[in-house]
């Protein structure tokens, strides 16, 4: 019997086999009709009629993922392509995928770096920042930069996050002026350079950048904030008032800015408005340490010392170490004649702040009136020492030698105060009276006249 060869690539095959081990060429096939054998060279099924080569569809033609609308081509079983579909298919996805990947990084400029972006690292340090852990931020800001030079956002929170944990505001405003050299318009980056000047002392440069940032939006309220805040510590009050006012008309409720306001106006002797302005803080956010303080020393200023004690026993509950608020209401206990409430007071306000002159000033003066003289004036020397130009300890300590009968040096301490404060006329009426201690009445009435002009 002879052997049968395989018509494909002439192997020697048995008749019961349907593909060839040589070359995988289907030897028999299988209607798709009728299910019956017929020779792979045959066109159509003799038994059935039914043409074999063109295949039943079996599914309703979909789009592909790149949304081709042009039919998919079928295959043919007789391909000698040693590529299935599926392989094609898979190698031509993976080289999509490479390429889209090179296209991003060459149009970003963010090759990834320890396998992380650009935007990664950024938003890494924007927690940490978020967290006050401005260390780690600022190490993660770098790392952004060193992928994307061009981070805008980077050279900015980079800038905020120096100034939070260091005086170095000069390399603040380097990083602030790297992202306005990317982007001229960034509001933001001119309204933080402007905060770091004003640190500086820069007051003008720190206005010309809340000016620029003002002219990029008009509607922002920190830059008019800001920019009335510099004009504050230039002593331009009126100025800096119209500022606050800008600021307020945009968000009636930026409590930072009505305390603002309230200062100016307080620096302006307009008191009623001052107090308004620190109540409406207040109703905002009852904690405010600022505006609870200001009114309380407003009211202090009137003689209503109930009421003033009251709102700086709100500031101890809310800041056990606030030293100026533990003085007040030492000084509020001394015109009480609460005593020993006083010392108590001042002794903490002192144990916290060495170094205040007027808590020295004011300590000298509780003992003065208690008839210590001595222990006065070593508490008005030391508020001398810490403020030489102190006319009012000057003042004091010349009452306390006055009170010893030490006229000369009372008289010298007068004088002192007058040299540092020409107009302070309490020093001139206590050197009148003084010189006539001392008979010389001639200088005591010119002194005293000296002090009625400036009282009036």
């Amino acid at each position: 019997m002879a052997s049968l060869k395989c018509p494909n690539c002439g192997e020697k095959i048995n008749k019961d086999w349907v593909r060839c081990p040589n070359c995988h060429e289907f030897l028999t096939n299988k209607c798709l009709k009728c299910n019956k054998e017929i020779d792979t060279k045959w066109d159509i099924c003799p038994f059935c009629g039914t043409d074999v080569n063109i295949p039943i569809p079996q599914f309703e033609e979909t789009k592909t993922q790149i949304y081709s609308d042009e039919p998919t081509k079928e295959i043919s079983s007789k391909s000698k392509s040693p590529f299935s579909i599926q392989k094609v298919t898979g190698l031509l996805v993976l080289i999509s995928f490479v390429a889209i990947i090179i296209l991003y990084s060459l149009y970003t400029n963010q090759p990834p770096i320890n396998g992380q972006t650009a935007e990664e690292y950024f938003s890494q340090g924007l927690a940490y920042y978020n967290q006050e852990n401005y260390e780690g931020a600022i190490i993660n800001f770098e790392k952004c930069l060193s992928v994307d030079p061009k981070y805008k956002e980077a050279w900015k929170y980079k800038g905020d996050s120096i100034q939070k944990i260091s005086s170095n505001y000069s390399e603040a405003i380097e990083c602030y002026d790297k992202a306005i050299s990317i982007d001229p318009n960034y509001q933001e980056s001119w309204n933080n350079k402007g905060l770091a000047l004003r640190k500086l002392g820069r007051y003008s440069e720190a206005i010309a950048c809340y000016d620029k940032a003002i002219a990029i939006d008009p509607n922002k309220k920190d830059p008019w904030n800001n920019k009335g805040s510099a004009l504050y510590d230039q002593g331009k009050y009126s100025e800096a008032l119209i500022c606050f006012n800008k600021a307020i008309g945009i968000d009636p409720n930026f409590k930072e800015c009505l305390y603002n306001k309230g200062r100016t106006l307080e620096r302006l002797s307009n008191i009623t408005d001052a107090l308004a302005c620190y109540d409406k803080v207040i109703r905002i956010d009852p904690q405010h340490v600022g505006a609870l303080f200001n009114k309380g020393s407003i009211l202090i200023s009137r003689g209503e010392y109930s009421n003033s004690k009251i709102f700086f026993e709100k500031v101890i509950k809310i800041e056990p170490n606030n030293a100026r608020a533990n003085l007040f209401i030492g000084i509020i206990c001394l015109e009480n004649k609460e005593y020993y409430d006083a010392f108590t007071y001042m002794n903490k306000a002192l144990s916290i702040d060495p170094l205040d002159s007027f808590a020295w000033k004011s300590k000298g003066l509780l003992l003065y009136t208690q008839g210590k003289y001595n222990e006065a004036i070593e508490c008005f020397d030391k508020a001398i020492e810490l403020s030489p130009k102190y006319a009012g300890a000057w003042n004091e300590k010349g009452l306390a030698y006055y009170a010893q009968g030490k006229y000369l040096d009372a008289l010298e301490c007068y004088e002192k105060a007058i040299e540092v404060d020409p107009n302070y006329y309490r020093a001139w009426a206590n050197r009148a009276q003084v010189l006539e201690k001392l008979g010389r009445y001639t200088e005591a009435s010119e002194s005293r006249s000296m002090a009625e002009e400036l009282r009036n």
